[in-house]
């Protein structure tokens, strides 16, 4: 077994960006800060790199563009997306989204990103960025230059195993909490242990209580506003793979933990998935993603109401097409089984014996009815959703590309077909590596 010690001071030197790539990223800085000072637009640098904790080799600079705040939030946005076109314009840049709209580019090979806010005080919020340059200000004051290096360990830890970033795309732990996450505990072993113990209401706070009860597994406290939970972000399968990896991490420590790992489907269970797959829709990631995931659950609750047991489901962009793709406990059934009441209930038991037929008592004193099914198998469910997608639940957004959308169950036959990296990539990530 290797030295936990050892493992974390190799990891840290491996992390830490080099002078080279520092003055890379300080030139491409210098470069849209005279695009901006030429427009004399009030600005601050945010983000990993103004708090020194960016990973090498994965660097973007946050640049918050500030505005007036009796502007109010839409005419703050529309005017900073406005001139971070102009600022932009003689380098590759394209709209994203957030909370709320900016534009992102890549400027001397670093992404940059332009983000509108309002010049505003802590506590008065305008527009949803308006906290960003706050955390920066707190952070920078209590980050040193080891807890730094703490602080990049666990980005790559969480980064490594998929958990790492705050889209929508992967639900997971952003550079912000890390850093809030390694203050409050001191060291990345610290981060570890801590997580290990978390139980379903642990609040993890630098300044201040709670205002309010947060209905997530645990809270972490934004310290500029206790009002906000920066852990409604992360997907509650992200933080039980967290500690079950720092259990295991604990358990026997290796450098493999901070090394991405190429998951294999196994093919066993082939058999009982299926994928629908369809062309990517040309919009910004966070918007297809949030509708991915909308419809995706649509799509899973209507596979539970019909009784096919689902388990899970996974989605995976590649080569211009989308698979959503399901894992089921059985494909096919003639068979429906309804629960009923407990028979202690009489009237209510009563009550489901003279609404439904060939009824049978379950050990566990239930009552159940047996019925034929209409929609016999998973393709069947599936078809019946997409032809009412939008009482099924389907992101509106996302009806136009699903009417064109196959539903294939995975066979090497698939292997020529355009859509197979996609379907492939969708299988590979149904079970995650511990």
């Amino acid at each position: 077994m290797q030295d936990i010690f050892n493992i974390i001071k190799e990891v840290s030197g491996f992390v830490t960006p080099s002078n080279e790539e520092r003055l890379k990223l300080d030139t491409a800085v210098q470069q849209v800060e005279e695009h901006l000072q030429a427009k004399m637009i009030k600005y601050e640098i945010g983000g990993s790199y103004a708090r020194d904790t960016w990973l090498s080799g994965d660097a973007d600079v946050d640049f918050f563009m500030m505005y007036p705040p009796d502007w109010g939030a839409d005419k703050i946005n529309q005017r900073g997306l406005e001139d971070a076109e102009v600022i932009l314009s003689e380098f590759p840049h394209w709209k994203r989204f957030a909370e709320h709209p900016y534009l992102e580019g890549i400027v001397n090979g670093i992404t940059v990103n332009l983000v509108p806010c309002a010049d505003t005080k802590q506590g008065v919020w305008i527009t949803s960025m308006d906290r960003s340059r706050f955390h920066t200000l707190l952070l920078k004051q209590m980050l040193n230059e080891e807890t730094k290096k703490q602080v990049r360990v666990l980005k790559l830890f969480l980064k490594a195993n998929g958990i790492y970033g705050a889209e929508i795309r992967i639900g997971g732990f952003s550079g912000y909490v890390t850093e809030i996450l390694t203050v409050k505990y001191g060291s990345f072993l610290e981060v570890i242990n801590g997580v290990k113990g978390w139980k379903r209401g642990t609040v993890i706070s630098l300044l201040g209580k709670p205002s309010q009860t947060f209905n997530t597994p645990i809270t972490i406290l934004d310290p500029v506003d206790n009002s906000r939970n920066l852990a409604a972000a992360i997907r509650p399968s992200n933080i039980a793979k967290f500690q079950l990896l720092a259990g295991k991490f604990l358990e026997t420590p290796s450098l493999s933990f901070f090394r991405k790992k190429h998951k294999k489907f196994d093919r066993t269970f082939a058999s009982s998935t299926v994928s629908i797959v369809f062309k990517a829709p040309d919009k910004v990631e966070e918007i297809r993603w949030s509708e991915y995931l909308k419809s995706c659950r649509a799509i899973f609750n209507e596979l539970n109401f019909e009784g096919f047991g689902p388990i899970t489901f996974t989605i995976y962009e590649s080569n211009g097409w989308v698979s959503f793709t399901f894992l089921v406990t059985f494909k096919r059934s003639h068979v429906k089984i309804k629960a009923g009441p407990p028979a202690e209930n009489i009237k209510a038991s009563l009550e489901f014996t003279k609404l439904n037929k060939n009824i049978f008592i379950g050990d566990d004193m239930k009552i159940y009815s047996v019925n034929k099914r209409k929609l016999y198998d998973v393709h069947a469910v599936i078809e019946h959703v997409l032809k009412r997608p939008v009482e099924a639940g389907i992101a509106r957004g996302l009806i136009y590309s699903l009417k064109t959308a196959k539903i294939v169950n995975y066979s090497k036959k698939l292997n020529n077909k355009e859509y197979y990296s996609a379907i492939k990539g969708s299988l590979n990530d149904i079970f995650q590596s511990i």
